[in-house]
């Protein structure tokens, strides 16, 4: 009986350690997902604001 409460205890432990690791990965997914949002916002800023200066010398 032991080694059967031993075992549930050991898959039971495996299981929190695999749900932890995956809400890890995914709390790090969408901190990159939202960087990568900011980094195209940044990057359309910047070519908005460069477009118009480079056509108005023509």
């Amino acid at each position: 009986m032991i080694k059967d409460v031993n075992e549930i205890t050991e898959e039971r432990y495996k299981r929190y350690e695999l749900h932890r690791l995956l809400a890890i990965t995914n709390r790090i997914g969408l901190e990159f997902d939202e960087i990568q949002r900011q980094e195209a916002a940044a990057r359309k800023a910047l070519m908005a604001t460069s477009s118009p200066s480079s056509s108005s010398k023509r």
